[in-house]
């Protein structure tokens, strides 16, 4: 996969590319390996990833605000608090602070689930099959 990422990083690094460069790189947050995604370079330096790859990493993206680039919702990576990242090659690295994450929420008044009564069972073997013959 990163031999297509680098193929496509070449293609678009022309002077004659569009303002937004689209490429595909292997994505690492905080050290851990994610799927491949489709990320825009803007000639600034911003890096643009979907809104749904960015939640999908368990950042928690409900405030940010999204820029639609080719009719798709993207955030810029750069503007999110807590988020750093930088593209390596064909590797998109992130580092996320902990406040960024998505929170956990456990009820701790929440019932206790039922425990179903055991019921009525058997268990065969082969043992019974060499008893017989």
């Amino acid at each position: 996969m990163r031999i297509w990422g680098l193929l496509l990083l070449l293609l678009f690094s022309g002077e004659a590319a569009a303002a937004e460069k689209f490429v595909i790189v292997d994505v690492t947050v905080n050290g851990i390996p994610h799927p491949p995604t489709l990320i825009s370079v803007q000639p600034d330096g911003a890096i643009f990833a979907r809104r749904n790859d960015v939640a999908s990493w368990s950042i928690d993206v409900s405030r940010a605000a999204s820029v639609t680039l080719n009719g798709i919702d993207h955030l810029a990576l750069l503007t999110l608090a807590g988020v750093s990242a930088r593209v390596d090659r064909t590797t998109l690295i992130v580092h996320v602070a902990s406040e960024a994450f998505h929170g956990t929420r456990i009820d701790l008044q929440q019932t206790a689930v039922r425990v179903m009564d055991g019921g009525v069972g058997a268990f065969l073997n082969y043992d019974l099959s060499s008893l017989l013959a």
